[in-house]
């Protein structure tokens, strides 16, 4: 892995809100900034033992306004101070940004997204999608909207589950905490067992054992906290109740009250963003959160 931070772009001024953080981030980790713009591609018919066919093709003039456009970009103020490195990635998009990706090995893959409209629709078509299931760089996804969330590493929110996978955020949340001097927020949504909620003669044992997660969740939060806590980290921790509502939702809830900048979590890449620790965990942040949501990839994909 090398120490930089890529930004796909789409020439857009949407895509452009990632600048931003992508430059905060760079300050807080002190790591160059490497700006990636695929060229506008051409779609030309191609005759085939008969047959008509089309394939992309890169245009001369479009792969030098992508490097006009990049060039351009390195100089803004924003980046003062930051080495800016650009990249051209060949058509098409999603592929290229991944051969990008795979030879430079960031430390941070930075970009928009439509939230709401779910990763589908971001503003690079299907790419954004494709590098959360695909890209081996974790993913750092900024809703795009007319007022873009501000870059704020004041205080972190790591969701928990109690499993080993959920644990992997830890120590990068722990690294960007000491470099921007953040508190830690650990938190766990207590569940119960999915026969009490489909039986309803058990439909009582719902309190007792709602109480005995939440319970239980408080003091795995603590044995993950205490060290961190030790090491001069600021750390708090909530074991956020649903009553009504799901895990997402009370994971959103808390980031909101507690007042989060970000939110950083794992995922399972290869099986979709849908496919987080509990089913659609992942993807609820990610189209609902008003906040950046900072995406890992699970080691076992």
């Amino acid at each position: 892995m090398t120490d930089t931070i890529l930004v796909p772009l789409d020439g857009s001024e949407l895509a452009e809100q990632a600048l931003p953080h992508a430059a905060a981030l760079a300050r807080a980790l002190a790591v160059p900034v490497t700006l990636a713009r695929v060229p506008e591609s051409v779609v030309v018919p191609v005759v085939s033992a008969g047959i008509w066919i089309t394939h992309e093709v890169e245009a001369a003039e479009a792969r030098e306004q992508a490097e006009a456009y990049l060039s351009a970009l390195a100089e803004s103020p924003i980046f003062e101070g930051i080495t800016v490195g650009h990249a051209i990635p060949s058509v098409p998009v999603a592929a290229g940004l991944l051969d990008i990706i795979e030879a430079e090995q960031p430390q941070l893959v930075v970009m928009t997204t439509h939230g709401r409209s779910g990763l589908q629709r971001v503003l690079l078509g299907s790419v954004a999608d494709k590098l959360v299931r695909s890209s081996p760089a974790p993913v750092y996804l900024v809703r795009a909207s007319e007022t873009p969330p501000e870059p704020r590493f004041d205080r972190i929110l790591v969701p928990l589950d109690g499993s080993e996978l959920s644990r992997a955020a830890l120590g990068p949340a722990t690294e960007l905490a000491r470099a921007t001097g953040a508190s830690l927020l650990l938190v766990r949504v207590p569940t119960v067992p999915g026969y009490t909620t489909v039986i309803p003669e058990n439909a009582g044992m719902i309190p007792a054992l709602l109480r005995e997660e939440t319970l239980h969740a408080g003091e795995y939060l603590e044995r993950l906290a205490q060290p961190l806590r030790d090491a001069g980290l600021t750390v708090d921790t909530e074991a956020a109740v649903v009553m009504a509502g799901t895990v997402a939702e009370g994971l959103l809830t808390a980031a909101q009250d507690q007042s989060a900048g970000l939110i950083m979590m794992t995922t399972h890449g290869r099986s979709g963003i849908g496919r987080w620790l509990f089913g659609s965990v992942a993807d609820g942040i990610v189209r609902h959160a008003e906040v950046p949501v900072w995406l890992i990839r699970s080691r076992r994909d």
